[in-house]
């Protein structure tokens, strides 16, 4: 017989983080999605059916700008690819029109660059473009004014599976059915102000224990 255990908590998270901010002043005639000092790196790969931009250690902060797009139908007949990979940039600029994206940069050896890619079928498309740590968080800005920027953000999935350690072997515990889940913060807001940050909302914490035998937990 396999008897279970449920735990359920409702969490509040607070997170702190450092985050360099990217200067969005200049004007470029096309929607600024990036506008940064300098950067580690640019690497960018594009096909007939996409573009992926990634731009790493922002403002030499650990922020890195991540962007990409295609489109939904794949373009058959060219296999053509461009990859364009260079270290230490600077006054990187990476603005969007409807038809293409634009990049342009200056790279270590003070040679002014710029590059831009059209895209295919523009009104059947993806597109995708963050800044931060990949994967850390989703979300998008409410506010953006000067040096202080408003997030609404959701972050920390987690799912495994789980066994208490260090106890009486007599619990029999099955450990591969027994599950975790956590999902750190639901629903967020994030305050960024220049090179810091704090964000603050609720999350959950769900576990359950699963034993073996005749033993069951009971409360104390």
């Amino acid at each position: 017989m396999l008897r279970k255990l449920l735990f359920t908590a409702t969490i509040i998270a607070a997170t702190f983080s450092a985050n360099a901010q990217t200067d969005t002043t200049q004007s470029v005639p096309c929607d600024t999605l990036l506008n940064a000092s300098t950067a580690s790196s640019i690497y960018v790969i594009s096909s007939a059916s996409s573009t992926a931009i990634t731009v790493k250690n922002l403002n030499g902060g650990q922020d890195t700008f991540f962007y990409s797009s295609g489109n939904q139908k794949k373009a058959y007949g060219s296999i053509t690819q461009t990859q364009i990979n260079y270290p230490d940039i600077s006054d990187i600029v990476v603005c969007e029109t409807p038809n293409d994206v634009k990049i342009r940069f200056t790279s270590s050896e003070g040679e002014s660059l710029s590059y831009t890619f059209t895209f295919a079928d523009p009104d059947n498309r993806s597109i995708k473009s963050y800044i931060g740590t990949k994967g850390s968080d989703f979300g998008f800005t409410i506010s953006h004014k000067k040096s202080t920027k408003w997030d609404v953000i959701s972050d920390g999935i987690g799912f495994g599976w789980g066994t208490p350690i260090n106890t009486n072997t007599d619990m029999d515990v099955s450990m591969w059915k027994s599950s975790e889940f956590i999902f750190n913060m639901i629903l967020g807001i994030k305050m960024t102000h220049r090179r810091h940050s704090l964000s603050m909302g609720f999350g959950i914490h769900w576990q359950e224990l699963t034993t073996k035998g005749p033993n069951y937990f009971s409360k104390n």
